[in-house]
This record gives structure tokens, sequence and C-alpha cells, in this order.
């Protein structure tokens, strides 16, 4: 497996044992030893932005991924309290072993922690911009859904998001994280057809270029899916189909549709390498 980069290099403690412990068991759906790498640590500077809510349907049917919370006033703070151990078994119960790694790892760094009770709770989750934290509402919150997280998560650590200000790669922000998200569906055997993805470019050809190894649940991608994502021409006409497709929807979150930068720098390795997907 291919060393992951990061932007805050931090080894954990967390050994096999521990990880057992967490899960309640001798490892994940397919049974596989865990080999913690790295971790994704929050970054406390992040611009000050509307949260990413990221409560996403599969089939992206009635989708309100996107919430304005502007209101930065005391009386307002969100406080959020840990995600604890017995939850976090409960969260990663059948996950994708290699994505649910990641995911302990962040939670042992303080990444991921429970909602509020008050702020979003129409959410599954979402990503908060402006503590870099990913907030779950919701135990019953699959794979999909969290990567969709991890990649906003990733983004910020890369100065990717825009702020205030700006709408400046929103449409790409999202396209990547539904991306993401359409791999990780993959792994279930069974991923819901999306709109946006079009042309021959579609999710049957995706398909094909995307392998899941059943015993230890890791995802790779062939040459050729790598080449079509990292070629600028291929990544502005399906940043098009985007467009197209959600300008269409009624309904459809501004930051869907806003802010779309031809050659777009998607950094696909760092986002691949931290969710633990293996690329050529």
């Amino acid at each position: 497996m291919k060393n992951l980069k990061v932007l805050n290099l931090s080894i954990p403690t967390l050994d096999s044992s521990e990880c057992k412990a967490l899960m309640g068991g001798d490892g994940y759906i397919w049974g596989g030893e865990l080999d913690i790498d790295v971790i994704i640590r929050p970054d406390n500077d992040q611009p000050e932005r509307p949260d990413y809510d990221l409560d996403d349907d599969n089939q992206d049917y009635n989708q309100d991924d996107y919430d304005f919370d502007s209101d930065d006033s005391e009386e307002d703070k969100e406080i959020n309290p840990p995600l604890s151990e017995e939850e976090l078994n409960i969260m990663l119960k059948d996950m994708n072993p290699i994505l649910a790694q990641k995911i302990i790892e962040a939670w042992k760094n303080g990444l991921i922690v429970k909602g509020d009770g008050i702020h979003h709770t129409d959410k599954m989750a979402y990503y908060d911009t402006k503590t870099g934290l990913i907030v779950i509402n919701n135990l019953s919150i699959d794979q999909t859904i969290l990567g969709h997280e991890f990649t906003h998560a990733i983004q910020g650590q890369n100065s990717m998001l825009s702020g205030d200000s700006s709408n400046k790669g929103d449409a790409n922000n999202e396209f990547q994280a539904n991306f993401i998200q359409m791999l990780l569906d993959v792994t279930d055997f069974g991923f819901g057809y999306r709109g946006w993805i079009g042309a021959e470019h579609n999710e049957d050809w995706l398909v094909n270029h995307v392998n899941i190894d059943g015993e230890t649940g890791q995802l790779s991608i062939d040459q050729t899916l790598w080449d079509w994502l990292n070629n600028d021409e291929r990544m502005n006409e399906a940043m098009n189909d985007w467009l197209n497709y959600w300008n269409n929807i009624p309904g459809t979150p501004d930051v869907y549709t806003e802010g779309s930068q031809d050659d777009w720098n998607y950094n696909w390795v760092v986002v691949f390498d931290q969710l633990g997907i293996i690329h050529p």
C-alpha cells in the first residue's frame, strides 16, 4: 500500500488490539487486520465559511447538501460533545475496513465529533469549515457519506475551499466529493446510478476500472481511470455534465452550480492517498 501523504503527519498510538477492542471483535466485515498509518488533523485556521452538509442520497434525490450557517454569535456557538467508543463502534459496524481505519485515526485525534442536538439536526453529518471538524448526527451514516465528509476535510486542509468573499471552485469541490462518494458506493457491489456522471464515462464505465478486494476491502482504480481524472480536458467535460445536470434540478444548492473553474487542481493524489484508495 502506498504511503499516505498528509498535511500534518502524526503517528498514532492505536495498535491492532485497541482497534479490535473498539470494534468489539477481531475485525470488520471482511475480517482483516488494521494497519494504522497516519492521521488527518483538523486545521483550526479554516476560512470562515458556511458548513458543508453532506447528507447525500445515493441516487441524488431530494438533496439538501449545503446549509448556510453564517451566525457566529456567542449565543449560537456550537459545542460538540466527543463521540464515545461505543458510538464509534456502532457507526463503523459493516463499514469498509480501509475507510474504517481512517475514521478511527481521525477520531483518535478529535477530528470526528458528535452533533450538539441543535445545529443541522436534519443532516446525518456535515463538515464544519469553521472548526475543521466532521460532525456526526446519526450513527447509521454509511461509508459513502463519510467518504464525502472526508473529502471536504481534505479539501479544507489543502486550501481548496473558498472563503466568504468567493465561491471559487465550489462546484468543482462538490463534484470531487460526490465522485469519491460514488467510488465508495462501488465497494457495496451495487452502487446507485447518478445522472451527473454521463456520456461514455458513466457508472458502467467506471465500475470496469475500479477493483475491490473481497478479503481486505482495499479499493483501487486502474491506469485508465487515473488518466481520465488527471486530464484537465476530461475533467472540464465532466464539470460541464455536472453543471448541466444540477442546473435542471429544482432546489439545487448554489454551491453545486457556482464557482466552477476550468483546469481546477483536484489534488487527486492527496485525496486518494488520505482515503487509502490505491491508484497508479
